[in-house]
């Protein structure tokens, strides 16, 4: 007997208590690997098969485990829904249902809800469930069995004499609907629909004026539907290509999640696509179902059937609802799914429904939370755009990840809807923490919002405090400095800056400037100091100071096949360099190049200046 543990949150292990079972070496190996990987899948799999002939009350704790990290798990739930049946626990089913079935556009769940409702309630309640599935998941592909159980039904009910006219039509209707709607098995529901025009033929067309009329109007209605008909198989088959590579009961699992030791082989392997290329990315099966779920997406957004408006954004938000199940933990499907909601209606409450569960999804990812806060600032809902500032905030600080990105975009928030103090209350709110980016954000906001050009000055002196060591900092104060022309300040920092950052990149930007507005003596004094300080420079070539110093933006002094010609002579001395460097002794070599002595000359570095 065991019992078993799980990463249910990162850095936290949680212990699953009275998960009881005979141990069998297939659940101690998966047990043994989702405590190394949560997100092994396979390893998930494995060990609810194991569970699959224990009891409900020993296998439910793994179950809640499971579904806290895959709650979109759709196939999964079915089983599980299954179990709590097969022991009448018909009050877990319920709450199941209640929360779950909305949420999870699939037909595996849907069908489950079908069972439950035929098992433990009455006809006209079982009528009313799958009038409520069709409403909701009827365009879905893999809504067949549910529209072949709805006709069934229908059927016993004009078999015992049950049906009267009304639903007679409502299944003429239904009948219609789904004609149009790209499922499987469509030529069977043709044939079917044929029959039953055939057959109630009496009731559909009563009285006909004269003998036939009533055959010759069946055979109208007939080709009418026919014409819908042929667009919607059509387009079946089109969508079908891409839908034979998507894997709707794929597990979704965050792009930053390890690899699986416990899969067996790729699942990109059996995969035949055209043009696909050879060498995929680290985590291509993610991906992949990614880029398969926006081609249907943009394929169904065609309206390549002809839709009315509003048909056609119910079955489109129906597939982003449907791409979120296997793509949960991806951020990009949630912004397009709630971006396209807000397109087509006029409240915004469905958008933000899927917003806020995709935060709720992923409470780590500054993309979505920022797409989110600029929805609420686009339609001017500011109070609940900062809201969702501060909640990413709280939850960086709570997890101690990296929010700098976030920050800023907050600042720029605030300085927009509240003011200039607002933002500069909010910058000392965060200046004992502050990082660079920080920093030169307020900076900049001060520069070209607030046209203060000495308090951004300021601040850039406030930020050399905690970051003059910063090289990416320090650069950007540079220029800051040569935008606003300040040569005083600007020499100072360059002398200040090269003391401690004696590397190509601060005298390559030390040049620059000099080039631009020194005279030749200026120049070659800076020339002369920067070789002399800097190693890395020591090896340039007389004429490549000469294009440094006389090029300007795309113009050169040289022409291509002049400029191609010095490349190859500069490398064609580094490799000599080298060369020589592993014949001579340390001394000799000083006179040939020191780069190379002192170890940097073994890795070919960047020009400092690009030409």
């Amino acid at each position: 007997f065991f019992s078993i543990h799980f990463h249910l949150r990162e850095h936290r292990m949680v212990l699953l208590k009275d998960v009881k079972f005979q141990r069998t070496p297939r659940a101690e190996a998966a047990e043994t690997t989702l405590r190394a990987n949560k997100w092994d899948t396979e390893a998930w799999d494995v060990l609810l098969q194991e569970l699959g002939n224990q009891p409900i009350e020993k296998a439910r704790a793994v179950y809640d485990a499971f579904f806290e990290q895959f709650p979109t798990a759709a196939k999964y739930w079915r089983n599980y829904i299954a179990k709590e049946m097969q022991a009448k626990n018909f009050e877990r089913v319920e709450l199941v249902l209640h929360k779950q079935l909305l949420l999870i556009p699939h037909s595996h769940l849907w069908q489950a809800y079908l069972d439950y409702v035929r098992a433990t309630k009455g006809k006209e309640e079982i009528l009313k469930a799958y009038e409520f599935a069709l409403d909701t998941v009827g365009s879905d592909v893999n809504s067949t069995t549910i529209w072949l159980g709805y006709f069934d039904l229908m059927k016993q009910q004009r078999a015992s004499g049950e049906a009267n006219e009304n639903q007679l039509l409502n299944c003429r209707k239904r009948f219609k609907q789904v004609l149009e709607y790209q499922v499987h098995r469509l030529e069977e529901f043709w044939r079917m629909f044929e029959s039953f025009e055939m057959e109630h033929l009496e009731k559909l067309y009563p009285n006909p004026r004269q003998p036939g009329d009533d055959k010759a109007a069946s055979q109208q209605h007939l080709r009418d539907v026919s014409a819908k008909y042929k667009r919607a198989i059509v387009c079946y088959k089109e969508k079908q290509v891409l839908r034979q590579q998507l894997f709707e009961d794929l597990l979704p699992i965050p792009v930053d999640a390890p690899n699986s030791p416990f899969r067996g082989g790729d699942i990109t392997q059996s995969l035949v696509i055209p043009n696909l290329p050879q060498t995929l990315p680290k985590k291509p099966r993610e991906q992949l179902q990614l880029s398969l779920w926006l081609h249907l997406l943009s394929y169904e957004k065609c309206n390549n059937q002809k839709l009315e408006k509003p048909e056609l954004a119910k079955r489109v938000k129906l597939m982003y609802q449907q791409a979120i199940l296997c793509l949960y933990y991806n951020p990009e499907i949630w912004i397009q799914a709630a971006q396209y909601s807000a397109s087509v209606d006029a409240k915004l409450d469905d958008a933000i429904k899927i917003f806020e569960r995709g935060c709720k999804a992923l409470p780590s990812s500054p993309v979505l939370h920022l797409a989110y806060a600029d929805f609420l600032q686009e339609h001017e809902q500011h109070t609940k755009a900062e809201a969702v500032y501060k909640r990413f905030l709280e939850h960086a600080k709570a997890e101690e990840l990296d929010c700098t990105l976030v920050l800023v975009n907050y600042l720029k928030f605030v300085h927009k809807v509240n003011g200039v103090e607002a933002a500069r209350q909010l910058f000392m709110k965060y200046k004992g923490s502050a990082s660079w980016q920080f920093y030169t954000a307020i900076a900049n906001l001060e520069w070209k919002l607030n046209k203060q050009p000495m308090v951004a000055r300021n601040l850039f002196e406030s930020g050399m405090g905690s970051h003059s060591t910063n090289l990416k900092f320090v650069m950007t104060y540079l220029e800051f400095l040569e935008a606003m022309n300040d040569e005083n300040n600007l020499k100072l920092l360059y002398e200040k800056i090269i003391t401690q950052h004696n590397c190509p990149e601060v005298w390559s930007r030390y040049l620059e400037y000099h080039y631009r507005f020194s005279d030749a003596q200026g120049v070659s004094a800076v020339e002369d100091r920067a070789i002399q300080k800097c190693p890395e420079l020591q090896d340039w070539l007389p004429i490549r100071k000469m294009v440094n110093r006389y090029k300007y933006l795309d113009l050169s002094p040289m022409n291509s096949q002049e400029l191609g010609a010095l490349q190859h002579r500069e490398v064609l001395n580094l490799g000599l360099a080298k060369y020589v460097a592993n014949r001579l002794d340390i001394t000799t070599f000083q006179q040939v190049g020191s780069s190379v002595i002192t170890g940097r000359g073994t890795k070919s570095r960047p020009l400092p200046i690009c030409v």
